[in-house]
């Protein structure tokens, strides 16, 4: 046999919104970073390091990189 404790909705509500807000904000803390990222591989880039060197540097991909040094308006 199951047995549940009540559970206030009140509080849960609480805890659900609770949740979503410190979600939206992790969700916009990685924006943030991603965004940082992009702007100091390409700062990089243009200050003569080569890709081969931002690759061993960050352990991405040489793909990945690729895609970070795109233009705004080309990312994927």
């Amino acid at each position: 046999m199951w047995h549940h404790d009540p559970v206030d909705q009140e509080q849960a509500m609480k805890d659900v919104q609770a949740a979503v807000r410190r979600h939206k904000g992790a969700q916009k803390r990685l924006e943030d970073a991603h965004d940082n990222l992009r702007d100091v591989l390409r700062a990089a880039r243009d200050a003569g390091v080569r890709q081969a060197e931002l690759v061993k540097a960050t352990g991405y991909t040489r793909e990945h990189v690729r895609r970070l040094l795109l233009p705004d308006d080309r990312q994927p």
